[in-house]
């Protein structure tokens, strides 16, 4: 089921360390399993988060604040991923403009 995909790639994305970006086989294989979640349930906001936190550990953060925006839009008080997409908004810098400030 979609809960088992995301708990997965939610434990392996755990396991590394903060800050060192992640091979790009474990990388495909944690995207491959929170798109299939995606695939079986596409309201598991916690799996967009999930998705969107493997993203900026890539340091994809454009990416990323699209996943936490779509999570956002199942579960508009999910903290996780205000918090995540603020993080994501960091990493990004000076690189948004005013209208993408808003959201």
């Amino acid at each position: 089921n979609d809960h088992a995909y995301n708990m997965r790639a939610a434990a392996r994305l755990k396991k590394r360390p903060m800050g060192l970006v992640m091979r790009i086989a474990d990388f495909e294989s944690i995207v491959l399993d929170l798109k299939t979640a995606l695939r079986l349930n596409e309201n598991n906001f916690a799996a967009f988060t999930n998705l969107g936190r493997a993203y900026a550990d890539q340091r994809m953060y454009r990416d990323s604040i699209e996943q936490f925006n779509r999570a956002l839009k199942i579960s508009d008080d999910y903290s996780y991923a205000l918090y995540r997409r603020a993080c994501a908004r960091v990493g990004l810098g000076g690189e948004l403009d005013r209208k993408e400030k808003l959201l």
